[in-house]
């Protein structure tokens, strides 16, 4: 993540609150370090970049949904 940043449509599709919670932190911090303004230098950052990108990974596959 450090080499490409994500979209403004990807950092608005994912839980921020839900990360923020798991890891003990606020929403501003989370949304900081997908912004890329925060440096991936702690082991919390760089789990909390590990979930996201997990999570847009299962949010941007394709599905193919049939009724």
């Amino acid at each position: 993540m450090e080499e490409e940043r994500m979209s403004i449509e990807q950092i608005r599709a994912l839980p921020k609150a839900a990360i923020a919670q798991k890891y003990g932190c606020s929403v501003q911090y989370v949304r900081k370090i997908l912004q890329g303004k925060y440096n991936l230098t702690t082991l919390r950052s760089k789990q909390i970049v590990k979930d996201l990108e997990d999570i847009l990974k299962i949010l941007e596959r394709d599905t193919n949904v049939e009724n």
